[in-house]
C-alpha cells in the first residue's frame, strides 16, 4: 500500500511530481499498517488463554478497524465518526472473511 500511495502520488495530472509529498504519505501508510496490522498479534504476545487467542485477536482486530475509522471520520469533517467506524469495520471484516474463507479452502485442498 505505502508503494502504491507513493506512486499515485508521484503521478498527478498535471505532470508535477512532489517527492517529498509523495514520500511522507507512503512512510505514514506504511507506519499505520504496521502498527494497525501488529494488534491481532498482541494476544499472542500477552498471557491469554490458548484456547481463547483466536477470538482474543479477532475481538481486537475489530475494535482496532472500528478505531481507525472512526479516527477517519473526526480527521476528515465529510462523515461522522459513527458512520466512518461503521463502515471501515464492515468492509474489513468482510475482507478478513473472505480471507478467512480463502485460507479453510486451500488448507481443505491438501
Amino acid at each position: 500500500m505505502a508503494a502504491s500511495n507513493f506512486l499515485s502520488e508521484r503521478s498527478k495530472p498535471d505532470g508535477r511530481a512532489d517527492r517529498a509529498a509523495a514520500t511522507r504519505r507512503a512512510t505514514a501508510t506504511f507506519i499505520g499498517f504496521v502498527a494497525v496490522g501488529a494488534v491481532p498479534l498482541l494476544a499472542y504476545l500477552f498471557p491469554v488463554p490458548a484456547h481463547l487467542r483466536f477470538w482474543a485477536a479477532g475481538a481486537m482486530t475489530l475494535l482496532t478497524l472500528f478505531g481507525v475509522g472512526a479516527a477517519r471520520g473526526l480527521v476528515v469533517s465529510t462523515i461522522e465518526w459513527l458512520r466512518g467506524g461503521l463502515e471501515m469495520l464492515v468492509v474489513g471484516a468482510a475482507a478478513a472473511g473472505v480471507a478467512f474463507g480463502i485460507g479453510v479452502f486451500v488448507s481443505a485442498i491438501r
